[in-house]
Parts: structure tokens; C-alpha cells; sequence
């Protein structure tokens, strides 16, 4: 049973990530300049920020402190402008951590230690930590070393209830919380005998204590739980999943779970009609991340027309392509050259019983020929990205390099 969450999350919309400041004080902009990019947004009809490194430090240091950085502003900055954002109809997202503790923060030294994971000898399960950018991080001098905690742990589960409260204050439309899926290396039992659960516990168990502690402080109408790739058990408390595709090859298998959650990719290249092709195959949500998440959603102008140039089809056609049931290749085959094709997918409206195959071209330089054959097939129609209006179909289909098209049942 999906949880509550804003009614927008579950429309068609698009998000753009930004890093405001990384681990290495790398300060991109004032909170009181997120306005700016809010304004961008509604330029772009992308509904959300996803805002990274706006806690004190940055991107992946003092966890679990979801405190405001003083160098960016205040919380009251921060806040406000959440709120202008919001008037503007872009809701902004706080990027949240509590899968680690950073070894390096007095904090740890101090208490959070006590609350670590530990294997059967009763050392901590540690993390290398994330080298991104300088030369020192790079060659791993200065890396701020990661100890997983356990979420079994009560005392732990207060801390991080205490800390996420400190994003419902900004009022934020909501959290994604970073490295939900995993709790590091080996870290998936604990060992402790002072954590108060039993020796050993599996760690995950207490991911859904976690999420049922935190739904209890949000309006779950207004405030979204988002997460990086939960399991489907944790999808119960946290909404929406994201993600980063790496191969060009992919087996959606969360999709396959639950044809309706959520799901949304990253897309960072200039001209990224692949990834954003993808994005409507599987019924993944787009978000933007110019320069790596460091730029501005004007930085990619190809990038971003053609991407909302596929949100408008899915708009126009939802019942078809949102709404609809995702059946991966079951109910039509698709073949180019005599050779099944892999990028396609078919989704059938639960209603009507019609379906659509949406059609990827992966190729970054030729047209391709395309069979397509749907069995006893009502009257099929063709509509594309830069087509949107239907025309009749017969069924064989030229879709230029990098492009997209749909055949639907109408």
C-alpha cells in the first residue's frame, strides 16, 4: 500500500538537482539566491529543487547535523526562500543522510560512536568515504572517513528523528534521503550489546522504525518522503526513488514491483536524449543536473526542450503512458533487422485494455527500422515527441538516431 504524499508526486513533472555547497567548501551560492533558480524552474515547468549540501559543512560531512551553514545564510534565509520558491509553484526538497556518521565531527568522537554498527568483534563497519573533486580528496589524503549506524538502535532512531526535524522547520516540500538502500560495507548485521535489540540484528529491520518515526512528524499531504533506490519494503514509508543508469543496458526490476511508484533518473549530459528516451520507457521522472549538478537548467538548452517536449506527450497521453499498467515487452514485440529490439516497453490502460509501446532508437547516429506487431490490435496510431498529434500506423516504424516514438491503441 503506497503511503500518503502530495498529490503532485504522483502527476508527471520533472525535478532539477543543485549542490549548493560539496565537502570541500565549495560554496556554490547564498540560500537567498536558491530564488533564482526557482525562477528557472518555473520558466521550465520543472516542479521541484532537490537541494544538496545546504546543511552545515556540505554534501557528505557532519552527518548526521542537518544544521543550516552560517557562510550560506541563515535558517530564516533558507526558509524564505523555500517559501518565494513555492509561490512560484517549485516546491524544494532537502537532500537528508542518516546512513553514516562522519568519523572526522567532534560529534562522533563525543556520543554518535556509541551508536555505530559493529561486526562480531566489535569494531565499527566503515566507509572510504566519497573523493569528488580536489586534488586532495581525489588522492584520498582528506576523505572524511564514514561509520554506518544502526537503525535498530533506539537511541540512534532519536537522534535522526531530532535531525530531520530540523528540515520540516525550513518547511521544506519535503526530504530525499540519501543512501536509503544500503547500510555500507558489511554492515547489514550488528553486533552490539548495547544498543538494545538483540545479537545480532539485521540492520534493515530497523529502516522500518525509522520511516514509521518519521511519517509521524510530517503532514504527509504536503511533505514528501523521497529516498536513493528504497527497497520495496521500504517504500511503504518513503514515496518516490531515485537513481543514477549507468550501463545501456537495464532490467527494471523496482518496476516491475510496482508499476506506479515514483522513480526518477538522473540526466547530465548536454544532449542526453538517451537517458531521457529511457526515462519515458520505463515511466522514470526526470531530473536535471546540469554540470553535474552544479549549473543551471539553461547551461543544457537541448537537454531541456527535449525533455519537456517527452513530458508533454506523457501529459497529453497519461492515460496511456502515465496511468497505464507498465508490462515491460508482454502484449507486443518490437524487431529491427529481423532481431528483437531491447528498448521498448508496453503499457497497458487498465480500463480500456488498450496499450501503447513506447520506442527508443539507441543509436547516437542512424535511423533504424522498426516492425512492430500488437496481436489483435484495435486501430493503432503513431504519435512522437516532436509529433504529438496521431496519425494512422501500419506497422513498420523509421525512428531517427536518439529519438522516441509511441504506437498507441486509440
Amino acid at each position: 500500500v503506497p503511503p500518503k504524499s502530495p498529490s503532485w508526486v504522483d502527476s508527471v513533472h520533472s525535478w532539477q538537482q543543485i549542490q549548493i555547497n560539496s565537502s570541500e567548501d565549495r560554496l556554490l551560492f547564498p540560500y537567498k539566491e536558491l530564488v533564482e533558480y526557482g525562477k528557472d524552474c518555473a520558466k521550465h515547468g520543472v516542479k521541484a529543487i532537490q537541494l544538496t549540501g545546504w546543511n552545515a559543512g556540505g554534501q557528505d560531512r557532519g552527518n548526521p547535523s542537518h544544521d543550516t551553514d552560517p557562510r550560506l545564510g541563515t535558517a530564516k534565509d533558507l526558509r524564505e526562500a523555500i517559501e518565494a520558491c513555492r509561490e512560484m509553484n517549485v516546491e524544494v526538497i532537502l537532500f537528508n543522510k542518516y546512513t553514516w556518521s562522519d568519523s572526522s565531527s567532534e560529534w562522533y568522537r563525543k556520543e554518535l560512536y556509541r551508536y555505530a554498527t559493529r561486526d562480531p568483534y566489535g569494531d565499527t563497519y566503515r566507509y572510504g568515504g566519497y573523493p569528488y573533486d580536489t586534488p586532495a580528496q581525489l588522492s584520498d589524503i582528506n576523505t572524511r572517513k564514514l561509520v554506518g549506524m544502526c537503525t535498530a538502535c533506539a537511541a540512534w532512531r532519536e537522534i535522526a528523528v531530532k535531525e530531520f526535524r530540523k528540515s520540516i522547520d525550513l518547511k521544506a516540500g519535503g526530504i530525499l534521503q540519501d543512501e536509503l538502500g544500503w547500510h555500507g560495507p558489511g554492515g547489514f548485521y550488528c553486533f552490539s550489546p548495547d544498543h538494545g535489540h538483540p545479537v545480532p540484528t539485521f540492520v534493515f529491520s530497523g529502516d522500518k522504525l525509522l520511516g514509521e518515526a518519521f511519517r509521524k512528524e510530517i503532514d504527509s499531504n504536503r511533505f514528501l518522503m523521497a529516498g536513493e533506490s528504497p527497497w520495496d519494503l521500504q517504500t511503504r514509508f518513503w514515496r518516490l526513488s531515485y537513481f543514477r543508469l549507468w550501463s545501456a543496458e537495464q532490467r527494471p526490476i523496482q518496476r516491475y514491483v510496482d508499476p506506479y511508484l515514483p522513480m526518477m533518473i538522473a540526466v547530465t549530459g548536454w544532449n542526453d536524449r538517451q537517458m531521457i528516451n529511457r526515462a519515458l520507457v520505463y515511466r522514470y521522472l526526470i531530473s536535471y543536473e546540469p554540470y553535474n549538478f552544479k549549473g543551471r537548467l539553461d547551461d543544457f538548452p537541448l537537454t531541456i526542450e527535449y525533455g519537456k517536449k517527452i513530458d508533454a506527450l506523457r501529459r497529453r497521453y497519461r492515460a496511456h503512458l502515465w496511468d497505464a499498467e507498465f508490462r515491460d515487452k508482454v502484449g507486443a514485440s518490437v524487431t529491427t533487422g529481423g532481431k528483437p529490439h531491447p528498448q521498448y516497453a508496453v503499457y497497458v490502460n487498465q480500463t480500456t485494455l488498450q496499450r501503447a509501446v513506447a520506442i527508443a532508437n539507441p543509436s547516437d547516429s542512424a535511423e533504424m527500422l522498426f516492425e512492430v506487431d500488437l496481436p489483435k490490435a484495435r486501430h493503432l496510431s503513431l504519435v512522437t515527441p516532436e509529433a504529438p498529434d496521431p496519425r494512422d500506423f501500419s506497422g513498420l516504424l523509421n525512428i531517427p538516431a536518439e529519438s522516441k516514438a509511441v504506437v498507441l491503441e486509440l
